[in-house]
């Protein structure tokens, strides 16, 4: 799984692997927000954007699936300071 961000002012921009198809992911972001390759039979490629890293850990975890974000670093932190404070950790 390969994952990147690169910012732009106010806003950033993310791409991640993920295991669900290009389908499963399509019935769960808007087209206009959001863009799938597929990668493979059951995966896919996501690229989308967020104000800011939080944001983009919530959007990535609307359709309930595994992911994994490899870099940036911004981004890993913010799912793991979310992630704490979830589980009251």
């Amino acid at each position: 799984m390969n994952a990147g961000l690169s910012c732009d002012g106010d806003s950033v921009s993310l791409t991640a692997a993920t295991q669900p198809s290009v389908e499963d992911i399509a019935r769960v972001f808007p087209a206009a927000s959001i863009d799938v390759e597929p990668d493979g039979p059951d995966a896919c490629i996501v690229t989308t954007g967020a104000d800011d890293p939080e944001r983009m850990v919530l959007y990535l975890a609307l359709p309930n699936c595994e992911f994994e974000i490899l870099e940036p670093p911004e981004v890993i932190e913010a799912a793991r300071r979310m992630g704490a404070r979830l589980v009251g950790g």
